[in-house]
């Protein structure tokens, strides 16, 4: 039972603090539970073998983004705060130290401040690849209204062109849970599988237009599809946290801000922990796939 409880505290101070373990070199004592001492070196053991690496890849996070300062996102991190706060309310401060933390400026500044300067950081670089980003994954802002059949969706689009608001309609006629909820936002036709008929719609449309009722030949549901603007330069903003938004342009991105940066790794049970689950990172990825 006693080495259970070690393994959870090294665990614990692990997840909060992320930084200081990644470069552990020394033998010196870091806590104890009765007699049984905790070392630098046996925490680093703890850390190989239990979180796959990615202590390191979160302290490396940290490096990348050191020259981002506090001030670029602390709007948004008090946003998050507040939104945290509102979920957790007076019990966050006890959630937060069952976690490993000290308090909420520790937690703030070892995993809030951290995210969403990489995201900061991100963005900046999306900007500047914006045409390219664009010509490679067709971003439309659009309303996708999914439907649970002809009847409804012919009434739906009958208010709409009879000037009803979008959104309104949408209310009354949305499919419960479904994700085409009728929202104006931005979309893009590489990262995301649509019906063949709205994905037409969204691809083939050249100025902002209202489609009539659209099937989906996998079972009942139909679409009505509004377009609202087609020149991404007119909402680059919202075209941005589309990309942010998006699964795959982000790693990309994080995949060559770690190469680009010569994050590296030199123990080989990390390395090996890392190359498994981000290969990338490690500019390997290219190898794998060629095999």
């Amino acid at each position: 039972m006693k080495k259970l409880l070690v393994s959870l505290l090294a665990l614990l101070m692990l997840a909060g603090c992320s930084d200081a373990r990644a470069m552990i070199s020394t033998d010196e004592e870091i806590f104890s539970v009765g007699s049984e001492k905790i070392t630098s070196k046996r925490l680093f053991d703890v850390m190989k073998l239990s979180d796959g690496g990615m202590t390191v890849v979160k302290s490396a996070q940290n490096k990348i983004t050191e020259n981002v300062a506090d001030a670029d996102v602390k709007a948004e991190a008090d946003k998050r705060l507040e939104e945290i706060k509102e979920v957790f309310g007076d019990q966050l401060e006890e959630r937060l130290k069952q976690s490993g933390y000290e308090s909420v400026d520790a937690f703030m500044a070892q995993t809030v401040y951290p995210e969403l300067k990489m995201t900061h950081l991100l963005k900046e670089k999306m900007v500047a690849d914006f045409e390219a980003l664009t010509t490679e994954n067709a971003p439309r802002k659009a309303r996708i209204l999914q439907l649970e059949n002809q009847e409804k969706a012919d009434e739906a689009l009958e208010k709409i062109k009879g000037g009803e608001n979008f959104d309104d309609v949408a209310k009354d006629y949305k499919v419960t849970g479904s994700s085409y909820d009728g929202s104006a936002k931005v979309h893009l036709l590489k990262s995301v599988q649509y019906p063949q008929e709205v994905a037409d719609a969204l691809k083939n449309a050249t100025e902002p237009t209202l489609s009539g009722v659209l099937s989906d030949s996998s079972d009942d549901s139909k679409y009505i599809v509004q377009i609202i603007e087609i020149d991404a330069n007119r909402y680059q903003d919202e075209t941005i946290e589309a990309f942010v938004g998006s699964k795959d342009i982000v790693n990309q991105y994080l995949s060559q801000l770690f190469v680009d940066n010569g994050f590296k790794i030199y123990d080989k049970d990390v390395y090996d922990a890392v190359a498994e689950k981000f290969p990338q990172y490690l500019n390997i990825q290219k190898d794998k796939d060629a095999k």
